[in-house]
């Protein structure tokens, strides 16, 4: 009977599927203590999302449209990784959403997670309070609601560019008939 009960038991344990483990975080810190650990905290758009997230245990890699920058370099537009899948602790980034970051640099890679305090940019207002103002970064690269479109010399390239046009398409016609 012994033996049997150890047989069971046996099967029982070799049977029982492996818990996953969920992604484990530590207590956030509040925004100011954030802000000195991270290596780079700012405001931006999501640009672009390489990666596929369901490919668990990758990384994804994000790109951002500066707004503001409480600490790091004034640049308008930084790349990151965070892993994949919210099982790793990967943060949920969507396309086009705003978001404060709180990155850090592990190995030689700028990361975030879901383990630190980054979050949509609509719900930030209690850390962007305490972080006080930020740096404003001007970001040409994906504004053109600004571009300046009165350009003096614009007018007179057209009336060449068009002139070299027409020597170019009727010239020969032109030369051919006074022979």
């Amino acid at each position: 009977m012994l033996r049997f009960t150890l047989i069971v038991l046996t099967l029982v344990f070799a049977l029982t599927p492996q818990i996953a483990h969920a992604c484990s975080c530590e207590p956030l810190p509040n925004p100011l203590e954030a802000h000195s650990q991270a290596a780079l905290v700012f405001a931006g758009r999501v640009h672009t999302i390489v990666g596929n997230p369901a490919d668990e245990g990758a990384s994804l890699m994000m790109t951002f449209d500066l707004h503001e920058v409480w600490k790091g370099p004034e640049q308008p537009q930084v790349t990151l990784l965070t892993p994949s899948g919210s099982a790793n602790c990967g943060y949920p980034f969507e396309h086009g959403t705003s978001y404060l970051v709180y990155a850090v640099v592990e190995g030689v890679e700028l990361t975030t997670s879901s383990c630190t305090r980054t979050t949509p940019l609509a719900n930030a207002s209690n850390d962007i309070a305490a972080l006080g103002p930020g740096i404003p970064i001007a970001n040409g690269i994906s504004d053109v609601s600004n571009v300046d479109m009165d350009i003096p010399w614009l007018p007179v390239m057209m009336i060449i560019a068009s002139l070299l046009i027409a020597a170019v398409l009727f010239g020969p016609s032109l030369l051919g008939r006074r022979r």
